[in-house]
């Protein structure tokens, strides 16, 4: 199952998230992309899932090899999966972020604690 996650703007001091899942720069240069995902339950044994980033509506990265981030403590309900990457953007791309697993319903994510950062790395040559 492929999600795309939709995320509330906090800050967005250049009108580059143009909707709650798409971040369109404006201005080309190396951009690093942080993102928090929360397990709302546990993934069952064998299940696996995570992030992916999606660049001008292709699959350009899944944040670490897909895993299993199984939470097998009982007395917690979920875990949280934070990863970075970065990536070249020119102005016009645009990126999105989806979350993967094959866990079925089991696998439900979100409940307000996801959170997708997205800026531009000064210094870096294009």
């Amino acid at each position: 199952t492929r999600t795309k996650v939709a995320f509330t703007e906090i800050l967005d001091t250049d009108t580059a998230y143009a909707s709650d899942t798409t971040f369109t720069p404006g201005v080309a240069g190396y951009y690093q992309s942080q993102v928090l995902i929360r397990w709302n339950n546990f993934i069952p044994d064998a299940k696996q899932g995570g992030p992916q980033l999606y660049k001008n509506g292709s699959h350009f990265y899944t944040y670490g090899s897909v895993q299993n981030f199984q939470q097998t403590s009982t007395t917690q309900n979920g875990s949280d999966v934070m990863m970075t990457h970065p990536v070249y953007l020119d102005d016009d791309d645009y990126l999105e972020m989806f979350v993967w697993h094959n866990a079925g319903s089991s696998g439900a994510f979100g409940g307000g604690y996801n959170h997708w950062a997205v800026w531009r790395m000064l210094g870096m040559s294009t």
